[in-house]
């Protein structure tokens, strides 16, 4: 049995954090091999959770981007310590005039799958996942912690 490859990147809740989380996505999938034909998406998926994070989440606490990487999918994961459970906006799947709220219906529509994990204490993961064998050649065990207060 392959074991996943696992990488975690913490960021401060900045302006800055979805393009820097996007970097670090691309960067581990790539030193993986990754010749995805779905690595935009992914690249997408990452920026919109992120950028909830960033909107959404503590003022006070960075947040968390987990890759995970199996024969199987990719999955990508970010938790946060704000309250609330996110929705896909409704509005927006009716009237695509809306400007604000599209980030989980992207998630949804980009994902093979997606959704939340609220934390018993505070918190909340929002993942979102796609299914791919493409990477099963290049899967290694390994963590790597990567860290930008």
């Amino acid at each position: 049995m392959v074991e996943p490859h696992t990488a975690e990147f913490l960021h401060a809740p900045t302006p800055e954090a979805p393009g820097a989380a996007r970097a670090f996505i691309n960067g581990q999938l790539t030193q993986l091999g990754s010749t995805h034909d779905r690595l935009d998406d992914m690249l997408v998926c990452t920026s919109e959770l992120s950028t909830n994070a960033v909107q959404h989440g503590s003022r006070d606490h960075s947040f968390r981007v987990r890759l995970i990487v199996d024969p199987a999918s990719v999955r990508i994961e970010v938790y946060d310590f704000g309250k609330g459970r996110p929705r896909v906006c409704r509005l927006c799947e009716a009237h695509h005039s809306v400007e604000h709220g599209r980030g989980l219906l992207l998630v949804k529509e980009l994902s093979d799958g997606w959704g939340v994990d609220p934390h018993p204490r505070i918190g909340k993961t929002v993942w979102s996942e796609f299914k791919t064998d493409a990477y099963a050649a290049g899967v290694q065990a390994a963590a790597v912690a990567y860290s930008n207060p």
